[in-house]
């Protein structure tokens, strides 16, 4: 069994953020049990300390100043970033405890701001990177547009063909992939509309 870490200098630190008042309900949680185990069994686990240590670090005074900036610098974009990647994950089973955050506290009006560490997670990886460049590039069919859904096999047999007039440029829906920017299409022999991805039409030659 690992030998318990103690120390007068250990229980000074833990003390220390025990008192810093704005410690998060888990942290605080976790904070009071070591407090008593440590005062139980004179001294902590090689892994309650490994916690302590990060809980002590997320809450010093340098990370919470680095969280003032951070929330200070976090942008109009930066937002929408992370609105649209929460759409993208919303059907893949990734990040979802974020998502839903995100995607409720949007329908409420609200907004729900990211760590840097959770904001590069979802918006810098290399799936992430192509979706938002879809996203913000200039869309290749204006809205009003006619446009005719390319005849392949990756198209529904009901869509195949059939000349489209583009309603719109969604925030949902985009694809990591070249031409995978979202739109709305009206089908007009169906009367149906759809959402679809900008390489899956072409130009409409009337």
């Amino acid at each position: 069994m690992a030998a318990r870490i103690r120390g007068e200098k250990i229980w000074e630190r833990i003390e220390a953020v025990c008192k810093i008042a704005s410690l998060p309900d888990w942290d605080r949680g976790f904070m009071d049990s070591i407090c008593k185990a440590y005062q139980k069994w004179n001294g902590l686990t090689p892994k309650q300390f490994s916690t302590f240590e990060k809980i002590e670090r997320r809450n010093s005074e340098e990370a919470q100043a680095e969280r003032e900036t951070w929330a200070e610098n976090y942008t109009d974009e930066m937002r929408e970033n992370v609105l649209v990647m929460a759409k993208y994950y919303e059907h893949t089973g990734y990040f979802n405890e974020l998502v839903t955050r995100v995607l409720m506290a949007h329908a409420g009006g609200k907004d729900v701001l990211l760590t840097p560490k959770q904001y590069r997670a979802m918006t810098s990886n290399k799936f992430a990177v192509k979706v938002l460049n879809n996203h913000f590039s200039e869309p290749m069919f204006k809205v009003g547009e006619m446009a005719v859904v390319r005849n392949t096999q990756g198209q529904p047999a009901y869509m195949r063909a059939r000349i489209v007039t583009i309603l719109s440029h969604p925030d949902k829906g985009h694809r990591p992939a070249k031409g995978g920017k979202a739109v709305e299409v009206f089908i007009h022999e169906t009367g149906m509309k759809v959402r679809i991805n900008e390489r899956d039409l072409k130009n409409f030659k009337g």
